[in-house]
Parts: structure tokens; C-alpha cells; sequence
């Protein structure tokens, strides 16, 4: 892994990462980013969409790689809403009723977040938790997701040949990150694949 800047080389309007570009952090230690959509297209299918970006970060002032990816999502994806979970609620105390209005006026959803313990950080989990309620976003009346699309945005520690079945983790990152798809599939979305 280089622990220099390598990208973003730019396709039309969408200022991309390739897989094995990092991003030089601090005291030399590196983290892969991808910025790529899912399949390789480019932001500007998603220009014509409402997006709404949830960062689960529960620190984010403190991070370098997640909080680079939020601001090149705003450079690149003015009219998107972006949803800071650790400003908003540094208590847990999610306004549900308002995280609702905000993924009914989206159609593309993009969850971005540090992988913590092989996992989403327990803020995004909770937010999970507090808003896609029964009857809301699943069950015989919760149709309220039904077809807008969802994203994983995510960064790691580690490079991603550690994600690998023969790496130092022993499991790729679609064995940690099956939760959102299977959530997408449950309310009713189409999840778009992870970055």
C-alpha cells in the first residue's frame, strides 16, 4: 500500500479513487478510499436524484478519511442533503419523526461511516434502529422505502487486501457488510452495492 496520494483521477464530473489509491493520513498511516458509485458509473446519474448522505461517524471532526469523502460528496453533489449524525445527536436521541421527512424526500440513500469493530459505529446502528420503524419502512403497511435506492459508503483502518478469505481479517468486506443489503431487500429498496 503507498502512503502517498495516488488519485483522484477524474471521469467527467465524478472525482474517483481507484482501490488501490490511499490517502497519506497522519504520522504516515494510510487508509484506503474509494470514491467510485457502485458498477463503476459516475455521480451524475445521481445529480437528477435527491440524495440524502447519512454519516454514521460518531466522531467526526476527528476523522481525516471519512470526513475527505463527505466533502468531496458536497463538492461534486451540491443539491444533496447531508445528515451529520454525531452533530445532531452526540446524546443517541434520535428526532425520528425528522430523520423520516428526510428519507421520504430522497431517492438515493448513501450510508457513510467508519467500519468499527467489523461493523457500522453504534450511532448508525441506532439511527437504524430508532427510524426504520414497523410499519413505516417494513411490514404489511410499511412501504415508505419502497424503491429508493441505498449506497454503503465506508472507510477502513486496514487495506483492503486485510478483507480477503486468505487475509489477516479471514472474511471479505460482503461477509461484514451484509446487513444493509438484506435490510434494503426487507423495506423494500434497491441496494446499490458498496464503496
Amino acid at each position: 500500500m503507498s502512503s502517498g496520494r495516488t488519485g483522484p483521477k477524474e471521469r467527467g464530473i465524478c472525482s474517483t479513487w481507484n482501490r488501490t489509491s490511499t490517502l497519506s493520513l497522519r504520522q504516515s498511516r494510510s487508509i484506503d478510499v474509494c470514491l467510485l458509485f457502485p458498477g463503476g458509473s459516475s455521480l451524475k446519474r445521481y445529480l437528477m436524484k435527491k440524495v440524502l448522505v447519512v454519516s454514521g461517524h460518531t466522531d467526526l471532526k476527528n476523522s481525516v478519511a471519512n470526513s475527505t469523502i463527505l466533502g468531496i460528496l458536497k463538492e461534486k453533489l451540491p443539491g444533496a442533503e447531508f445528515d451529520l449524525l454525531d452533530s445532531l445527536y452526540p446524546d443517541f436521541r434520535i428526532d425520528v419523526k425528522a430523520e423520516q421527512e428526510k428519507l421520504l424526500n430522497a431517492d438515493v440513500i448513501v450510508l457513510q461511516f467508519p467500519i468499527y469493530w467489523f461493523s457500522m459505529p453504534s450511532l448508525l446502528e441506532r439511527w437504524i434502529e430508532d427510524v426504520f420503524l414497523h410499519g413505516w419502512a417494513y411490514g404489511s403497511t410499511g412501504d415508505r422505502l419502497k424503491g429508493k435506492v441505498l449506497i454503503d459508503s465506508y472507510t477502513t483502518g486496514s487495506p483492503e487486501t486485510a478483507y480477503q478469505k486468505n487475509g489477516p481479517v479471514g472474511h471479505t468486506m460482503d461477509e461484514f457488510l451484509i446487513k444493509t443489503p438484506v435490510i434494503a431487500g426487507f423495506c423494500g429498496m434497491k441496494y446499490a452495492g458498496h464503496v
